[in-house]
């Protein structure tokens, strides 16, 4: 039978529990759009239209930003910056947009870093900037959907070398199934020791 303390208790936890998920939650969202714009802004300086940016999912709301559809998820585990210009454009601006992301991820997180050096003990700017060059460093992996992919691609094609659509399926689920296996081992690090 519970005390009122054990209920107590429970509740706290329950809280402190709810509270870690939402800050988690929302530093996610914060990271992924920064990395998203990062692509869109390497997309507006070459010509190319965007058409909505996904953050998250499943998309449980729509808004409308400064003309710019945002598709926004209820899990924020990933997201991109949708374009139909986007395979039309020059392969060398497929790449210079491809390398923004994770680009933006990167200077985002040194950024951070540098702040942090003003107040040392701020552990919601450390798990940002910790967690903005892990996502940096994720995209560049050469596997489709991540970013590091349009870099092979491009190399590919400067070669003449190309990939079958049959293929770079398989590798797009081998990449999804990296992401997942990346965040699975990462998130049962002991991170304090």
């Amino acid at each position: 039978m519970l005390t009122d303390f054990s209920l107590g208790a429970f509740i706290l936890l329950g809280v402190i529990i709810l509270f870690g998920v939402v800050v988690t939650s929302l530093l996610c969202f914060f990271l992924l759009v920064m990395h998203e714009y990062g692509h869109v802004a390497a997309m507006m300086r070459y010509g190319i239209k965007t058409e909505y940016v996904v953050i998250g999912w499943p998309t449980v709301a729509r808004v409308r930003i400064g003309g710019l559809q945002h598709h926004i998820g209820l899990i924020p585990m990933f997201g991109y910056a949708y374009s139909t210009e986007f395979l039309k454009t020059s392969p060398r601006a497929r790449l210079m947009i491809a390398l923004a992301g994770p680009l933006a991820s990167l200077l985002l997180g040194l950024f951070l870093f540098g702040v942090l050096s003003v107040t040392p003990d701020n552990w919601l700017l450390s798990m940002a900037a910790w967690g903005s060059l892990a996502l940096a460093g994720l995209n560049i992996v050469p596997l489709p959907p991540m970013d590091g992919w349009h870099v092979v691609k491009y190399m590919m094609a400067r070669r003449g070398g190309a990939v079958s659509e049959e293929m770079e399926h398989n590798l797009f689920v081998a990449g999804i199934v990296f992401v997942w296996l990346t965040v699975l081992v990462a998130s049962s690090l002991d991170v304090a020791a």
